[in-house]
């Protein structure tokens, strides 16, 4: 494949939409990453939420664009890596803390500024420098005011109520479907596994056609009643996460900034008692 102006050198990630490629500007020698689609829809899409949402603290920006190239693609800043990486999984209860403070603010500048809907807030779609700042990215299942291109996310990651094929969500309703996504994502860091359900029940689910595969996997969140695993953080920690994961989105922390705040609190109590 062929990217005018970039030299691709290696593959990064593959998702539903397409596929990540390290890349070197042929040019200036500078590194990238380039996401080549495999529908002009999809990145016609994300280029406008990237565009909208271009110097939010916490989002990843955008450098150059070619939605007339076939295939089309968007060009990153290469970053270090991704949350979904297994040398992130197992991190200290202090990093995944920090960590979830940065999503929040993420969340935050996306709901309020943008009235955006991430819906696919999982750790591969966080990207992370060399410095351990953190960014959202791959905006391809967002929702924003009245349209949609296909608000699902990922199994084990999306909350219960996610799963239902329904309309375009509330800026309510969206919003703790991204708690879900934060708080799962905090509980693969800390343990290297998604909440409730295994790796091996959601490869499961390929294999089905959508209506079965959102049944199948609603069914193993709220019948199963599979406990936590969250004996290794801090009760303080564990006691937000659990907030975040209520299976019952009435019951869930209703608002990024609360988790932000109660992490700020967290972060200031530690530091005072080591003075």
């Amino acid at each position: 494949m062929k990217i005018p102006g970039y030299e691709l050198r290696r593959e990064l990630g593959r998702g539903v939409y397409g596929v990540v490629w390290e890349a070197r500007h042929e040019k200036t020698g500078h590194e990238y990453a380039v996401k080549v689609f495999q529908r002009p829809v999809v990145a016609r899409t994300e280029l406008e939420w990237l565009d909208r949402a271009d110097r939010l603290p916490r989002v990843v920006t955008l450098h150059d664009a070619r939605l007339d190239h076939d295939p089309p693609f968007l060009v990153m800043p290469r970053m270090a890596g991704s949350l979904g990486e297994a040398r992130f999984a197992g991190a200290s209860t202090d990093q995944v803390a920090d960590w979830l403070q940065q999503i929040a603010e993420g969340l935050t500048s996306l709901h309020e500024t943008l009235g955006i809907c991430h819906c696919d807030i999982k750790p591969s779609n966080v990207l992370v420098d060399e410095n351990r700042h953190l960014y959202l990215a791959d905006f391809g299942k967002a929702a924003y005011l009245g349209r949609e291109l296909g608000h699902l996310g990922t199994p084990g990651y999306m909350a219960p109520e996610q799963a239902l094929e329904r309309e375009l969500p509330s800026l309510e309703q969206g919003r703790v479907w991204d708690i879900y996504g934060l708080g799962a994502t905090g509980h693969f860091l800390l343990t290297g596994q998604r909440p409730r359900v295994s790796d091996e029940f959601c490869l499961s689910l390929d294999s089905m056609e959508r209506p079965e595969a959102l049944t199948a996997y609603r069914r193993e969140l709220l019948e199963r009643e599979r406990p936590l695993s969250l004996d290794q953080a801090d009760p303080e920690l564990a006691r937000l996460l659990t907030g975040c994961l209520e299976l019952e989105a009435r019951l869930r922390v209703p608002h990024p900034d609360e988790v932000r705040d109660f992490l700020l609190r967290r972060k200031g109590r530690e530091s005072g008692s080591l003075n």
